[in-house]
């Protein structure tokens, strides 16, 4: 009967095993050898893989799932068969048997889950995973590796089971890499970081297996399923680090060192190190400019940045899915900010339209009229860096930052700080929640994030740290009515106009901060600064009960800026609250009396009031602010403005009537900027002085830095020197003869007909010039040198021609003496002595300012041009040193050095 039942198992019949099983005393458990082999009927079903013979028999009540008693451990289970087998549904039936030992074991203890192992059968070892117990996991991991089956390993890691980090000598990521999980993936380089996370602070550790730096290996191969960014983003935003600073944290392993010392970025590809340097930004955007917040206050933090990104999401705003066509490069260009802001310089559009147009047609080689991503990604590369420095702006309350952008909308970027593109508002909020400042200001409390071009210096700067002359202090102010103007002219009054507020971006200055800007006529004092608040901004509580009322409406956090100061308080509206005062409605007049403070504080040096750290009036002098008189205010300008037309003009602007004060117009109409009236006769004195007789005096400046160098149409770098001095001789030929047209007949053309067939319409190269080796700063890996400037600066490169005349003397005069000098360099340098020492009727020609004042106005924006182009006065590696013939005189490093080492040695002897 047992023969019968094993024959129609193992031909599948199901019906005649269970007719066999049922209507007969046939045993279900019947023991048959086969080929030496004792077999059940469940065993052999269970090797053919035979589903419905399985299910059938494992339904029978008295069915034995297990080796039969009288076995030795030789023979297998039904379980080991069916592993071996492969039949994975096999074992699905097999498992839910509540009868089935899965940890019972062969002949050297081996389990069913360490057959599945050795076998590599991944599904198998997955299902049997959770019922085993440990030695039997134990075993199955140590099969696994012993039968180089990783794809199992890696099974085991992602069940969490943790195994030795080493294998046979090596890394076991190295092997299991390719068959891990993402989340696997993290956990084993979490297992061995190189640093430790300690009461919050990341400690450096030196006894790790240098995990990581492996995983970014271009060796180190993962799976299909994950990618290394997707790996690195997981182990970024592990729930381990969620206090830590993301960035920080990024930049902890990106520059952690392998076991031959190299930095982890230079291990990784090139993708993975540009996926690797993203991380260390703000938003996987922004680079954070290390050092304190440019500002920092209870509604907003300003950070400096650069933004890495920009570029590409510029091209992509004005792109097609075909390109960029000619259109969209010039909108590109203008929106990056190569455009000067420089409003007094009265650019010609149109020449630097054309200027992009001949650089597009250069770019565009298929001559198709339309650009590519990486053809773009080169041009930014070369004219920006492929970065653009920024400010952040975050800002808490979502209120302001509404304010702020609704009217930033309305204005135009020549006058007020434009916003940049940028990422979404959500994102922003995202990444805030990680952003620590200075290791201790979280940004999760200041949530909205502006983007603006960076500034060089906020005006209070440039008062505080830079001695500027009046006419300097003019051209300022000037900028600031004009900007203000701008803004009155769409109904928007500032509400916070102080020097802070007013930035200097490339030569012009611009307005900034409208989260306390209103339209006319709506009420004031959302926002303010009470120092340079009107009299009628102030109010002063009249009994306890209007305190009391008036402290009531007060929010607890603004109560340090809003309480009362000698019972005065500021006129300030806050929605619905109720209040003991009337608002005091927008216009322009407001701002012009802040004007007037401004102006006052610049002339004098002392403010019209005395103010806190937040230019709010300090208390004790909060009623001599509220109670100004027009006699008060008329014997304090006088007491301290000397000048006639500098009185004037505060005594129109610091008026206590609103309606009296005069508006932008009547400003920029004032004699202060116009020139005229008592100042007339004075300028047409000055006018009478001969240009070419002005002399420029340069030793005090030249102190500070460097006053001796050359602007050349071409670049220097990695070219032959004799290629070079042809074209420097051929530039100094063609300076000669631009010079001997201006001093022959400076009317001919207008000056900036003139400087444009200086430069041709293409930029120029600025070079320093070592005074001593009397020979170009040139180093190929500056960063900053050579500084390109854009044809349309006019002003600026006619301040520069007398400077570049004396460099490129110098430097012709040093290769014209070398024996081996080339005719055409000694020809050049023949032309070029030639010319008389340039003036400045080129430069006073551009502006209205007088002669003296044009002298000044040429260093002023020399300082200013180093102090936006290299902010950080690295002067192409020059250092000032003093000669042995006692003048200063700047040159190399190794020089100075070496001049200061034999004067030492002199006073020694």
């Amino acid at each position: 009967m047992a023969d019968e039942v094993f024959a129609a198992v193992s031909s599948g019949d199901v019906d005649q095993v269970r007719q066999l099983l049922e209507d007969s005393p046939a045993n279900v458990n019947a023991i048959k050898k086969i080929n030496k082999v004792s077999y059940t009927p469940l065993m052999v079903a269970a090797e053919q893989g035979d589903v419905d013979m399985v299910e059938y028999l494992l339904s029978h009540k008295e069915i034995n799932v297990n080796r039969p008693s009288s076995e030795t451990k030789k023979t297998p289970t039904p379980l080991m068969r069916a592993i071996t087998k492969g039949h994975e549904d096999i074992v699905r039936l097999l498992i839910q048997h509540p009868d089935l030992d899965v940890n019972e074991v062969m002949e050297k203890n081996e389990s069913a889950i360490q057959k599945a192992a050795m076998h590599g059968r991944v599904t198998i070892v997955d299902l049997l995973w959770d019922k085993v117990d440990l030695p039997s996991k134990e075993r199955c991991l140590d099969a696994a590796l012993n039968a180089n089956k990783f794809e199992v390993v890696a099974l085991i890691l992602e069940k969490g089971f943790e195994c030795n980090l080493k294998f046979r000598g090596h890394l076991l990521l190295e092997f299991v890499a390719r068959y891990l999980q993402q989340e696997a993936f993290v956990e084993m380089l979490l297992r061995d970081l190189p640093f430790d996370i300690q009461d919050g602070f990341i400690v450096v550790r030196t006894n790790h297996l240098f995990s990581w730096t492996t995983f970014l290996k271009p060796t180190l191969i993962v799976g299909e399923s994950v990618s290394k960014e997707s790996i690195v983003e997981a182990l970024l935003n592990h729930k381990l680090f969620k206090n830590l600073d993301r960035e920080s944290l990024a930049r902890h392993l990106v520059y952690s060192k392998d076991e031959y010392g190299r930095e982890a970025y230079f291990v990784a590809t090139a993708d993975m190190r540009d996926f690797l340097r993203k991380q260390l930004y703000f938003a996987n955007r922004y680079e954070i400019i290390e050092g304190p917040p440019m500002h920092a206050s209870e509604s907003a933090v300003i950070l400096l940045a650069y933004d890495h990104g920009i570029c590409t999401q510029v091209f992509h705003e004005y792109a097609s899915m075909e390109g960029l066509n000619l259109d969209g490069f010039i909108n590109c260009n203008n929106l990056l900010g190569r455009l000067s802001t420089d409003r007094r310089a009265s650019d010609n559009e149109e020449t630097v339209e054309q200027l992009w147009s001949n650089e597009f047609d250069m770019l565009d080689t298929s001559n198709g009229g339309l650009m590519s991503e990486d053809t773009f990604k080169i041009y930014c590369e070369k004219h920006f860096g492929s970065k653009l420095k920024v400010a952040l702006k975050f800002m808490r309350y979502q209120d302001e930052y509404n304010r702020e952008i609704t009217i930033r909308k309305q204005l135009d970027a020549k006058f007020a700080l434009g916003l940049l593109p940028s990422l979404d508002e959500s994102v922003f909020r995202e990444h805030a929640v990680h952003l620590k400042v200075d290791d201790e200001l979280s940004m999760d409390e200041y949530p909205f994030v502006l983007v603006m071009p960076a500034a060089d210096r906020s005006l209070e700067d440039v008062y505080l740290k830079e001695r500027r002359s009046p006419t300097y202090i003019r051209f300022a102010l000037e900028e600031v009515v004009l900007a203000l103007q701008h803004l009155h002219s769409k109904a928007i009054v500032h509400g916070d106009l102080k020097k802070l507020n007013v930035l200097r971006v490339h030569n012009g200055f611009k307005l900034i901060d409208f989260d306390a800007s209103t339209f006319e006529g709506k009420p004031m004092g959302m926002k303010f600064s009470s120092g340079i608040l009107p009299p009628e901004m102030f109010y002063k509580l009249q009994n306890s009960s209007e305190r009391a009322q008036y402290e009531q409406s007060c929010n607890l956090d603004e109560w340090s800026k809003l309480r009362p100061k000698h019972n005065f308080v500021v006129r300030s509206f806050r929605g619905e609250e109720k209040v003991p005062y009337s608002f005091v409605e927008a216009s322009p007049s407001v701002d012009m009396w802040a004007l007037g403070c401004m102006m006052f504080q610049l002339w004098t040096g002392i403010e019209l009031v005395s103010t806190d750290v937040n230019q709010d009036v300090v208390p004790d002098r909060i009623e001599i602010a509220a109670t100004w008189t027009d006699e008060k205010l008329k014997a304090y300008i006088e007491e301290n403005i000397q000048c006639r037309v500098k009185r004037d003009l505060l005594q129109h602007l610091l008026v206590v009537d609103p309606r009296q004060r005069i508006s932008c117009q009547d400003v920029l109409n004032h004699p202060y900027f116009t020139g005229t009236d008592t100042v007339n006769s004075t300028r047409a004195n000055e006018k009478k002085v001969a240009p070419q007789n002005v002399r420029f005096d340069t030793a005090q400046f030249s102190g500070k830095a460097p006053t001796t160098f050359v602007t050349l149409p071409f670049r220097v770098e990695n070219r032959q020197a004799k290629d070079v001095l042809l074209d420097f001789s051929q530039f100094a030929a063609r300076f000669a003869g631009f010079c001997h047209q201006i001093l022959a007949n400076p009317t001919r053309r207008t000056p900036r007909e003139m400087i444009d067939s200086f430069t041709l319409g293409k930029p120029m190269y600025f070079y320093l010039v070592d005074e001593i080796e009397r020979k170009l700063a040139v180093n190929d890996f500056d960063a900053v040198y050579p500084i390109e400037i854009p044809p349309n600066q006019h002003l600026l490169l006619s301040s520069m021609l007398p400077f570049v005349q004396r460099g490129l003397k110098l430097v012709l005069h040093e290769h014209s003496n070398q024996s081996d000098a080339l005719s055409a360099i000694q020809e050049a340098h023949r032309l070029v002595e030639s010319v008389p020492p340039l003036a400045f009727d080129l430069l006073a020609s551009l502006t209205t300012n007088p002669v003296h004042d044009v002298q000044q106005l040429a260093l002023d924006m020399l300082e200013q041009f180093y102090c936006e182009r290299d902010p950080e006065d690295s002067f192409a590696g020059l250092e000032r040193v003093m000669t042995s013939e006692r003048t200063l005189a700047w040159t190399s490093k190794s020089h100075a050095h070496a001049i200061r080492r034999r004067r030492t040695e002199l006073l020694g002897k």
